[in-house]
């Protein structure tokens, strides 16, 4: 990476600030079921995740958002997902309180953080993917810390049985090079994480920027055909989702979205 080095610092913070984790509240305590991505929309505020992370939820009451180094705990406003199988392969969303936005360190996603179209090519992307934190949440009190990034992931077209290559990106798992650490963490626990593109500078001698930071997929399973992979969702497909469940994001969704890659 050389003199790239602090752009990916940057890029990796910029991520790890659009990570959060997804809690069920239960009688019997608190109990971690996933990632999920920011995505700010029209003044109001969206998680991107898996969509197995909800299942079993039944309502807004059972669901808690944690942000990354702090202490706060996001209102949940509604909520809806479809599984893998249903017509839209393991995806969901969630809808949070947009107070904060207004944190100085808050850093959310928005229409030109996506790649979905063509033009992507996830044979050939560099792909940098947020994991859980090798130790355990920590949910009473003090801060939250449960991203942590790794550089150079491949993604891989999807093996018989394991879906086509326009549900299912294959994404490499350990990634063959770690920004921090020795060892990358244990798989679990990475579902709705997001896995997200960072395009090479223009030319040589041109650092990192953190705006050519985006998101391309989710990850939902490890695969079970190849050990060193895990299954992820195309963006695409979330948003295909979200456009069939807000009717009135429509027209605006189709201009910003599908006309370009």
């Amino acid at each position: 990476r050389g003199d790239d080095t602090e752009g990916f610092l940057q890029a990796t913070e910029v991520i790890a600030n659009r990570t959060v984790a997804v809690v069920e509240n239960r009688l019997s305590g608190r109990r971690f079921v996933g990632r999920a991505s920011y995505f700010s929309f029209r003044d109001r505020l969206f998680l991107i995740t898996a969509g197995h992370n909800l299942n079993g939820i039944s309502s807004a009451d059972q669901l808690q958002v944690v942000l990354p180094k702090r202490t706060t705990r996001v209102s949940v406003l509604g909520f809806n997902a479809s599984l893998d199988g249903q017509d839209y392969p393991d995806v969901a969303w969630i809808e949070v309180d947009p107070g904060v936005l207004g944190y100085s360190d808050f850093s959310a996603t928005t229409l030109e953080n996506f790649r979905l179209g063509a033009s992507h090519d996830p044979a050939r992307a560099i792909q940098c993917q947020g994991f859980p934190d090798s130790e355990i949440l920590t949910l009473e009190g003090g801060s939250e810390s449960f991203c942590s990034v790794a550089i150079g992931t491949y993604s891989q077209p999807p093996v018989d049985g394991e879906g086509t290559i326009a549900d299912t990106y294959l994404i490499e798992y350990p990634p063959h090079d770690l920004l921090f650490g020795e060892r990358a963490p244990e798989a679990g626990g990475i579902s709705g994480g997001g896995v997200w593109m960072l395009e090479p500078p223009p030319r040589s001698g041109v650092g990192w920027n953190t705006s050519r930071v985006h998101m391309v997929a989710i990850p939902r399973s490890k695969s079970e055909k190849r050990s060193n992979c895990i299954r992820c969702t195309p963006v695409r497909r979330w948003f295909e989702f979200f456009d069939s469940e807000f009717e009135e994001f429509r027209d605006e969704l189709e201009a910003c979205l599908w006309t370009r890659g």
